[in-house]
């Protein structure tokens, strides 16, 4: 016998509950996964590889400094797509202890980014003022 076959009885009948729940935890991972993507992608890695474009430094990094950076976002956007480095960048496989050692905290973090809060939650968040170099970039 087959352990945790009980828990799929009904799940080809797409109007079963088991049915129902594979397709809610299936659509909520997937969402937490987009999000986050989503985050690191258009947000996260590009303030941390080009600062200066995000007005969060007074100077532009050095060669050697955007060299880093750009070595962090790697890493960083691959924890974000749960993906190891391969053979094509061989220097930086020696990250993928980093990246498996936070597959945990990456998926806590997507799923809270993902969540969507109750309105009265909206109302309770801190709202911050946009720095005038931002606004007149826009």
């Amino acid at each position: 016998r087959v352990h945790g076959v009980d828990s799929l009885q009904g799940a080809l009948d797409p109007t079963s509950k088991a049915a129902k729940r594979l397709i809610e935890e299936h659509t909520e991972n997937q969402n937490a996964i987009s999000v986050g993507g989503f985050f690191f992608l258009r947000f996260l890695v590009p303030a941390i590889t080009a600062p200066e474009a995000c007005h969060l430094v007074h100077e532009n990094p050095t060669a050697d400094q955007r060299k880093a950076l750009v070595m962090i976002g790697k890493v960083l956007q691959n924890l974000s797509n749960n993906k190891e480095f391969g053979s094509k960048e061989k220097h930086m496989m020696k990250m993928n202890d980093f990246i498996l050692s936070n597959r945990a905290e990456m998926t806590a973090l997507f799923d809270r980014l993902a969540r969507v809060p109750n309105s009265s939650d909206v109302n309770a968040l801190p709202t911050y003022p946009i720095p005038s170099k931002l606004k007149s970039a826009a």
